[in-house]
């Protein structure tokens, strides 16, 4: 079939002729019905168009629209074909065929054909269709009857050019003018023009065969065809014409005047094949250049195929190779010629082969996929490779192209993992163990320091207390003092065990993550130091504190130790101000705890969270140096990160986000 461009053009302009005909026929009627000579006869002296001529031509024009819509119907891809419209096609035709065949057998037998007038006066008219019009409806009614079925193409148009020389021959015959009482004459001159329109549009009606595919297509044959046809209709006409004009008017004779004929055609033609021919010259050198374009394409991507580090492959939806690499050969083990007649399931075999088979009918359903397979050589030898498989369209088929990769060291990579996994989780269960014990350890530990180390304590703090209780009145000043001081140091001692014992279990409990009312909570610590610290004049500020995810009992400890150490370094501070509150910051909630107190040397905030570590000295600030190490630990166990800011004698601030999502 032509490409779509010319395609509608075609379809167009047969309908143009369609179109044509049936409205010279209307007018030709209404002129007989209205007496206007002007519709029957282009010139006064020449013949007119009987009424009946007018009705086959627009039947004819009428059963060329039937076709074209039939054809423009098959050109959309959702197109059915309407048997009834080809029945009313044949039915058209079948009718300008016997009018046509009517007027010839009456002709035949001599007998009289005034039905040719449909009950008009003929007046100075014929009176009747003239023979070479029957003979023209005739032929152009079963060419119409045979353009309906594809077979009969070329039949079909073989007629319409006779009907379209019947048109030629009568304008010619009129262009030429002199004696009017030949054959052709008896033919209106629009009868003779609207035969050559209809012969015309019946060619373009079926562009997609006979004549008509060389004149649409872009072969030399076609550009031949579209250069010296309309000259052999038009230039031997026009050239005729000069010569009996010339003969005419007495600048020659008969004899010169054929001369000048001949030797006209012969110029003009060989001008037209000239150009014709540098035409097809252009054309041919444009068609090597495309083909040696094509040809260096064709050996780049032979290169860029044959260099790909994998096997490729090309194949139809049969299973037919197309093309392949030099690396599908040396990986297969099969020369050329075999791969030719092999399938792509050839070379897989026993659960592979299914595989494989499922994923090449996912790409010709889905378009792409995937596989991992075993590709099995010649000899039998197994290398696992990656398939991919893509689906393309070669010359309206769709065809399936992929790449396989060798993954044997990726296998064999996988492999080593795996037993490094193995050993690792080998390693880590006797890491378990090892932790297990020491942890064992340490709770053994952890309960001879609450038990062993607490019963001495108590001891001395008691004796202590009883010794002065007892013999106070008889000790002097500075022994009191030294029983007073080993109290002091026995009860910082228990504490220091008591955060010692609570730093060392935050590793080792379990969490519980839970949603935390962070307002509610801070707001109960708060309420909790201000009674202890009754009498102070203390400014509280409480912005904006988000919710939270975590262990409440371990975040409250963070909140006790961060506001008790506001409270504790600001005791100095009249008035007192700590703020409490939030910001985001990438996508993070990060809490704050503020205050105006003594603050500290930023150069040694590294020891700040450091156990033991105290940036100021006990006779100042009491405390054990454990509690922001707590708070450490606490934040970290919660997958959150903890800091200071600070100026010495202008406050503090610390920072802690928790990496569980906040919720605002």
């Amino acid at each position: 079939m032509a490409s779509p461009l010319p395609y509608v053009r075609s379809l167009m302009i047969a309908a143009g002729g369609g179109i044509l005909a049936v409205g010279a026929g209307l007018l030709v009627l209404l002129g007989w019905v209205t007496g206007n000579l002007t519709f029957l006869t282009v010139r006064p002296e020449w013949t007119p168009m009987v009424p009946m001529t007018a009705v086959a031509f627009c039947l004819s024009g009428a059963a060329l629209l039937v076709i074209t819509a039939i054809m423009n119907r098959r050109l959309s891809e959702n197109a059915v074909t309407f048997e009834r419209w080809r029945w009313v096609a044949k039915g058209l035709a079948l009718l300008v065929a016997l009018i046509g065949g009517r007027s010839l057998l009456f002709y035949g037998f001599g007998w009289p054909t005034e039905w040719d007038m449909l009950g008009f006066d003929k007046g100075e008219g014929p009176g009747q269709m003239a023979q070479v019009t029957a003979a023209g409806f005739l032929l152009f009614g079963i060419a119409l009857g045979l353009t309906v079925r594809q077979r009969f193409y070329q039949s079909a148009q073989w007629l319409a050019a006779v009907v379209i020389f019947i048109g030629w021959i009568g304008l010619t015959r009129y262009f030429y003018g002199g004696d009017q009482s030949g054959v052709f004459f008896r033919m209106a001159m629009h009868t003779a023009l609207l035969f050559a329109v209809l012969g015309i549009g019946l060619f373009y009606a079926r562009p997609d065969g006979g004549f008509m595919v060389i004149w649409n297509g872009d072969t030399a044959g076609s550009v031949l065809v579209r250069g010296l046809f309309p000259a052999a209709l038009i230039v031997p006409v026009v050239v005729g014409w000069l010569r009996l004009e010339g003969q005419r008017a007495g600048w020659y004779g008969l004899e010169t005047g054929l001369t000048v004929f001949a030797m006209s055609n012969v110029l003009i033609f060989s001008v037209l094949a000239w150009h014709t021919a540098s035409r097809l010259h252009r054309e041919d050198t444009r068609r090597r250049q495309a083909e040696k374009t094509v040809m260096m394409e064709k050996q780049f991507s032979d290169a860029v195929i044959d260099s790909l580090p994998g096997i490729f492959y090309l194949f139809d939806r049969q299973g037919k190779f197309l093309r392949w690499n030099a690396n599908f050969e040396q990986v297969s083990g099969y020369r050329a010629a075999e791969i030719a007649v092999m399938h792509p399931l050839d070379f897989f075999a026993g659960d592979d082969k299914t595989l494989v088979s499922s994923r090449i009918s996912e790409v010709f359903t889905k378009g792409v996929s995937y596989a991992e397979a075993d590709f099995v050589s010649k000899d039998g030898r197994r290398t696992p490779f990656y398939f991919t498989g893509i689906s393309v369209r070669l010359e309206g088929e769709v065809c399936l192209a992929g790449v396989g990769i060798d993954i044997t060291a990726r296998k064999l990579a996988e492999a080593k993992i795996q037993e490094l996994n193995t050993d690792l989780e080998r390693r880590v269960v006797e890491r378990t163990a090892q932790l297990e014990s020491a942890n064992k350890g340490l709770e053994a530990f952890s309960y001879s320091v609450s038990h062993d180390l607490r019963a001495p304590l108590r001891a001395v703090d008691g004796f202590s207390q009883a010794l002065v209780e007892d013999y106070g009145a008889t000790l002097n000043e500075e022994a009191r003092h030294y029983l007073a001081t080993i109290r002091s140091e026995t009860q910082r001692m228990g504490v220091l065990i008591d955060d010692l014992l609570t730093f060392s279990r935050l590793g080792r409990a379990s969490l519980e993550h839970l949603p935390i009312d962070t307002a509610s909570l801070v707001k109960s610590i708060l309420n909790n130091l201000l009674a202890e610290a009754a009498g102070r004049k203390i400014e509280i500020h409480v912005e904006e504190l988000p919710p939270c995810d975590g262990d409440l009992s371990l975040l409250k400890q963070v909140w006790i130790n961060l506001l008790s150490n506001a409270f504790k370094y600001t005791r100095r501070r009249e008035p007192a101000v700590i703020t409490v509150g939030s910001r985001r910051e990438n996508g993070a909630v990060v809490y704050f705890v503020k205050d105006n107190g003594a603050g500290f040397d930023m150069r040694y905030a590294n020891k700040l969270f450091g156990v033991f570590q105290r940036l100021h000295r006990a006779e100042d600030y009491e405390g054990t140096g454990v509690g922001l190490a707590i708070v450490q630990r606490i934040v970290h166990r919660h997958g959150g990160t903890v800091w200071a800011e600070a100026l010495v004698n202008d406050g503090a601030t610390f920072y802690f986000t928790l990496n569980r999502e906040t919720r605002l």
